[in-house]
């Protein structure tokens, strides 16, 4: 149609008719884009959802992870090894308190076993 009109000289008929089908694209063109914009905020929304849905399924499998069926004096034996000083056998106070931010389960095992504080060597 377009390399109809082209060709020719247009008459007033051929450039009302171009106007009204100008017209008529650009409504489609604006339907176009409002459902497009609907569609983002549609595929926004279900981006979060996947988000918080992820997150809720990674918080109970971190519930289900060998280490955590440990019973907490065998766990705070585990992580008091882990902070031996190689040098004189006192606990080095970087890796105590890189261990205490772990998880608050750790943080809590920490703070509240005597042998990780009592051998501290800085």
């Amino acid at each position: 149609m377009l390399e109809q009109y082209r060709e020719k000289v247009l008459t007033n008929v051929d450039r009302s008719a171009i106007r009204v089908l100008i017209c008529s694209t650009n409504a489609h063109i604006g339907e176009c884009k409002s459902e497009r914009d609907q569609l983002k905020t549609l595929i926004l929304g279900i981006q979060n959802d996947l988000r918080l849905l992820n997150k809720f399924v990674g918080g109970y499998e971190a519930l289900l992870v060998p280490i955590r069926r440990l019973p907490p004096e065998m766990l705070g034996i585990i992580l008091g090894l882990a902070c031996l000083d190689e040098g004189d056998g006192g606990n080095s106070l970087v890796q105590v308190m890189k261990l205490s931010t772990v998880c608050k389960s750790w943080r809590k095992l920490i703070l509240t076993t005597p042998m990780f504080w009592s051998t501290i060597r800085m």
